[in-house]
């Protein structure tokens, strides 16, 4: 039989409910990010898309490309190419001349690139464990539009984003258009509440504690 395991700490709602039959007993902290990096400077949005991660078919810029031209806005795509023969084939032919590739950008950079832009598309092809880049771009009071599948729906809510059917472009425009109007301020202060560094130290450190006191007993 199995040695019974210690606790398993899993970092989304979705993740643990695919390990349920390998861990019955799961505690789910989410990751944290520092929120006095990613956050928005006072400058004016752009009526502009942004796409930032991999770029490799997993994680579908093809569709972030389609969605932003039926939103009718061009879109920023950032991050480093991970294929080459996808990045030549599915990418840019979809271009239009208003959209643009950054390559891969320095943090810096890509926190500006969030910040201005008007709404964040995260378009997952695979059941991502969590969206990094969801609690990346929210903090920066920049609203997301998103695929519904892995971790997204844990992560977003009706305040900060929109979500819609995996792999439906048509829909994701329309969302990213819908999402826009969505309050910046709203994305921050929900980062700032369950997604701050501090809070994930906060959560392990309780988790720690009792899990010493349990030993100790």
């Amino acid at each position: 039989g199995m040695r019974p395991s210690g606790l398993f700490v899993n970092i989304s709602r979705s993740n643990a409910r695919s390990w349920k039959h390998l861990l019955p007993r799961q505690k789910i902290i989410h990751n944290g990010i520092d929120v006095d990096f990613w956050r928005c400077p006072r400058l004016p949005k752009l009526h502009r898309t942004v796409w930032f991660g991999r770029i490799l078919p997993d994680k579908g810029p093809h569709l972030a490309i389609e969605a932003a031209r039926h939103a009718g806005m061009p879109i920023d795509l950032v991050g480093p190419v991970d294929d080459q023969h996808y990045f030549e084939t599915e990418i840019l032919p979809r271009f239009s001349s208003e959209d643009q590739f950054h390559g891969h950008l320095p943090h810096e950079a890509l926190r500006r690139l969030i910040s201005r832009a008007a709404v964040a598309l995260v378009t997952p092809c695979w059941d991502e464990p969590f969206g990094l880049v969801v609690i990346q771009a929210l903090p920066c009071g920049t609203q997301v539009a998103g695929f519904a599948r892995g971790a997204l729906p844990d992560l977003i809510t009706p305040e900060v984003g929109r979500l819609v059917d995996p792999g439906d472009a048509v829909s994701l425009g329309r969302a990213a258009v819908d999402a826009c109007r969505l309050s910046g301020r709203a994305c921050r202060k929900l980062i700032c509440r369950r997604y701050s560094l501090a809070h994930m130290i906060d959560r392990y450190e309780q988790l720690y504690e009792r899990a010493c006191f349990k030993a100790a007993e």
